[in-house]
């Protein structure tokens, strides 16, 4: 009896020790050779593991140092420390479940290139490279307590557009997220622009059935670095600016049906000012320029608006000896064959205008004609909407006030 017993200790001590030699040395091994030929031969691109250990115990791997780039070398994403750590009871439920997922300074380079391809769009193809279609693959049984993203960093290069900013860091916490039907997560996001302005989320989620709600809310949000983005449609630049807004939303689907909505979002600018192409000088300035109570149904294009407010701004205007007026001139025409006009509703309770100058200048006439308003105010309400081939616009409760109108001949 004592031999069959001393036996047993010595079958389970060998086990003991191979599942652990297995864990500690050769899981290590296998995960890095697994990732490094997957990018060599799947992505044709480079991966690079500083330092990878796992408990088989405890069912933890922590990495060092993860590295991916492309095939020359330009870097795609690297991750200063990821720990993953997953829970016993995977294997008893059928459900992938991790205890933690935590990445400590992990940097994505966004890169577009001149001629408009971006990494991150070549990198997904590659992967999905050689996969047939797939229509009805379910979700993974997957539950993720705690997530976790500490210091993060996206560096952003638009060679097509000229545009180039880094978002750090970003953190980004999620818990108890879940695939299995009717377990929601909670998830907060807060990223910071070396050029200005903060961005945060937080909300809740559940995949089955599809739900989310929440908040995003940007604050400060510097303006000008976007202008890159609008020269093939406008000669014309924003030199100044920042921009705050507050955005409830919630979105759902089922039984084939998308419902996405806003509800009491507000937006505001401040100092705003736009340039002609090429010049310092802004022809158009806004102190403050604010929307309150929007409520919009994103799917069937509806919106409505409290109130609409500017203060404090000046337009120039010149209309130039052949009668063309120097606003018109702004805009660019698009290529390619005329689109489709989308259905859309916009009803807009109140539009309030305040203390707007004007300065115009007519050179049709000679002498060119000048005209000069210190101040002008309006009010009113607006509906206005899209169907079909017909444009319909309503303007109810129109009050208008002038003062200071000077009109002189002569520049």
């Amino acid at each position: 009896m004592r031999t069959h017993w001393k036996k047993w200790v010595v079958a389970a001590a060998a086990a003991a020790a191979s599942y652990a030699a297995l864990g500690f040395w050769a899981v290590p091994w296998g995960v890095e050779r697994g990732l490094t030929s997957y990018a060599r031969d799947k992505l044709q691109r480079q991966a690079s593991v500083g330092r990878l250990a796992f408990n088989p115990f405890t069912l933890r791997l922590e990495a060092a140092d993860l590295r991916l780039s492309e095939a020359a070398g330009a870097p795609i994403f690297s991750v200063e420390r990821l720990a993953v750590e997953m829970k016993w009871r995977s294997i008893l439920t059928g459900a992938w479940r991790f205890a933690e997922i935590t990445a400590v300074t992990p940097t994505a380079w966004l890169a577009v290139s001149p001629d408009g391809r971006f990494n991150i769009d070549e990198l997904i193809r590659a992967a999905r490279r050689d996969q047939p279609p797939s229509h009805d693959a379910a979700l993974p049984r997957l539950v993720i307590d705690r997530f976790t993203i500490a210091g993060g960093r996206v560096d952003m290069q638009d060679r097509r557009a000229g545009y180039a900013n880094t978002l750090a860091p970003i953190d980004f916490e999620l818990a108890d997220f879940s695939t299995l039907p009717g377990q929601a997560d909670t998830h907060t996001f807060v990223a910071r622009s070396r050029r200005g302005g903060v961005l945060r989320w937080k909300g809740q989620a559940t995949v089955s059935p599809m739900q989310a709600s929440g908040e995003f809310v940007l604050e400060d949000a510097s303006l000008p670095e976007v202008s890159v983005y609008l020269k093939s449609k406008v000669r014309a630049a924003i030199s100044a600016g920042k921009l705050t807004a507050t955005v409830p939303y919630a979105v759902s689907y089922a039984d084939g049906q998308l419902q996405a909505r806003i509800k009491g979002a507000r937006l505001a600018t401040e100092d705003l000012a736009l340039a002609r192409e090429g010049a310092s000088d802004s022809f158009a300035s806004l102190t403050r320029l604010s929307a309150e109570g929007i409520d919009a149904d994103l799917v069937r294009l509806e919106a409505g608006v409290k109130e609409v407010r500017a203060e404090g701004g000046r337009l120039a205007v010149r209309r130039d000896a052949r009668g063309e007026l120097d606003l018109a001139q702004l805009m660019i025409a698009s290529a390619g064959p005329p689109v489709k006009p989308t259905d859309w509703k916009l009803n807009v309770g109140k539009v309030v205008a305040d203390r707007l100058a004007v300065s115009a200048v007519d050179e049709t006439v000679n002498p060119p004609l000048k005209v000069e308003l210190a101040s002008a105010g309006l009010q009113l309400a607006l509906q206005a909407g899209q169907k079909g081939e017909q444009f319909d616009l309503k303007v109810s409760a129109a009050a208008l006030a002038l003062e200071g109108l000077a009109i002189a001949k002569g520049t």
